[in-house]
């Protein structure tokens, strides 16, 4: 994370602030991911999320949609998995992104689940049993698809990208960014 840090510091700071949704301020670059504010600052290198020091893979989700991601990228509006991705070549039963614990949660707690992704700025949308979309950065979001168990099916909770999400980040940061929205779910549901 050290050398990402280090990295971001080299970048030139107006470019950075190229992105739509980032504001150039005095404390560094403001955005926001997964709908809490962020503050990225290149001349201190430090970044904090809704107003604690980022965690690992905050950080580097964040870094990489800075620093490398397309600021000309558009969402497509159109949802896929993760093997389902354009350019993503996949073998055998593809890589599978699902909720883990969190599915269990939203099983036991639908009515919470639904009060918690509204508080937190996820849109519903007509996707499995629930469905939202989630901002991850302005300008692209992540779909949950739930489905409820029964006696003879584990409850199920797939990640949907959209189609364009590659342009505005490296395919391994999707996986930071799924489990950066994975653990804020389960810590506040």
């Amino acid at each position: 994370m050290a050398d990402a840090l280090r990295r971001f510091a080299s970048y030139d700071r107006a470019a950075l602030a190229r992105h739509p949704g980032v504001e150039d301020c005095e404390c560094g670059l403001q955005t926001h991911f997964l709908g809490e504010t962020v503050l990225a600052d290149p001349d201190s290198g430090t970044v904090t999320v809704g107003g604690k020091t980022a965690d690992f893979g905050q950080t580097l989700a964040i870094l990489d949609w800075l620093c490398d991601g397309d600021p000309q990228a558009v969402a497509s509006g159109e949802y896929c998995t993760v093997s389902s991705l354009p350019g993503v070549l996949v073998s055998g039963s593809g890589l599978a992104m699902r909720g883990g614990a969190l599915t269990q949660k939203i099983h036991e707690n639908p009515d919470s689940f639904h009060r918690l992704c509204r508080n937190i700025g996820a849109e519903p949308i007509p996707m499995g049993e629930i469905g939202y979309r989630f901002p991850v950065f302005p300008g692209i979001g992540v779909c949950l698809k739930f489905y409820f168990g029964d006696e003879e099916f584990e409850p199920q909770l797939t990640f949907l990208w959209d189609k364009n999400i590659l342009q505005f980040v490296r395919y391994e940061t999707v996986y930071y960014i799924a489990g950066c929205l994975r653990n804020r779910l389960q810590q506040l549901l």
